[in-house]
């Protein structure tokens, strides 16, 4: 099932497997928290880039 897919229902529903140990926890702050999470690891993954010498791949508005 994609995410597009899923209803306010299934979204607002009680995951299979509690992640992070909130009792209010549902499929859709599942899906924000691990969004998130990746999210966090990009931009590790940019300053790494920093560190070895080399560019940053994302360019700000403008090329600068």
């Amino acid at each position: 099932r994609t995410i597009e897919g899923m209803s306010p229902e299934v979204l607002a529903s009680r995951p299979p497997r509690n992640m992070t140990g909130d009792p209010n926890e549902t499929v859709g702050s599942n899906l924000a928290t691990l969004v998130f999470h990746e999210c966090y690891h990009v931009g590790q993954t940019g300053i790494l880039r920093r560190v070895a010498g080399k560019p940053g791949v994302l360019k700000p508005p403008g090329g600068r």
